[in-house]
């Protein structure tokens, strides 16, 4: 009877039978409070996670506020540059507009001066000859 396949074909007693299953009940039993209790630990870390994500996503959502203030500001100053282009192209327009004015005057005054001189080397020209006639007179 030392042999483990003597004892297989053994009839089991109704109590035998009993108490194993009362054994089994009870190691499910104590299984299950100890699962209930593990799977309570898990929860809580995870709990503890889930805080710690939304601490986390409460801090992008400020840095998100932040970025979309410097965008904010970014776009006041792109819209501030844009107004000093504007007033650079304009007055860019206006100093162009005055050089060619000048560039047209100064035509004019050169035309004029040329003008001016043919005029003063007529006149130039007549004295001469007036003073001339006029020696001419006064020495007959």
């Amino acid at each position: 009877m030392g042999d483990s396949k003597d004892f297989e074909n053994l009839p089991a007693t109704h109590k035998l039978v009993d108490e194993t299953r009362s054994e089994l009940k009870s190691d499910i039993s104590s299984l299950r409070a100890e699962m209930k209790s593990q799977f309570k630990s898990v929860d809580a870390r995870f709990n503890k996670v889930d805080a710690r994500f939304n601490e986390v996503d409460a801090r992008f959502n400020e840095v998100d506020a932040r970025f979309n203030e410097v965008d904010a500001r970014f776009n006041e100053v792109n819209a501030s540059i844009n107004q000093v282009r504007a007033s650079v192209d304009k007055l860019v327009s206006t100093v162009e507009d005055q050089s060619s004015k000048i560039h047209r005057t100064q035509a004019l005054f050169e035309e004029m001066l040329q003008q001016n001189k043919m005029m003063l080397d007529s006149m130039t020209i007549n004295n001469d000859r007036i003073e001339r006639i006029e020696k001419a007179i006064a020495t007959q």
